[in-house]
């Protein structure tokens, strides 16, 4: 994540920061979730069903965060970064 920050052209430690700290903010995964139409690919349960579990961003992050974990344990950090960079780039900055 800082090698592509600094690609674009940050040095400032303080900017670094601030964008890494970005790019994990529960609200802003979510919003790449749902810009994503990930929702429309999630199942649930009975369980999940009765609580309505799908009004809630927060499980929109994590299936996110779960779908680039995927991608690592199959293809490696390479496959991971290439999700990562498509999304950066088809869905603006992160913020």
């Amino acid at each position: 994540m800082i090698c592509e920050i600094m690609a674009e052209g940050e040095y400032d430690k303080g900017e670094i920061t601030r964008k890494k700290i970005d790019a994990v903010n529960m609200t802003v995964v979510r919003k790449i979730a749902e810009q994503l139409e990930l929702p429309l690919y999630m199942r649930w349960g009975k369980g999940e069903l009765r609580m309505q579990i799908w009004t809630s961003g927060r499980v929109s992050a994590e299936c996110f965060e779960a779908l680039i974990g995927a991608a690592y344990m199959d293809g490696g950090v390479e496959a991971a970064t290439a999700i990562i960079r498509t999304v950066r780039t088809s869905h603006g900055s992160t913020k």
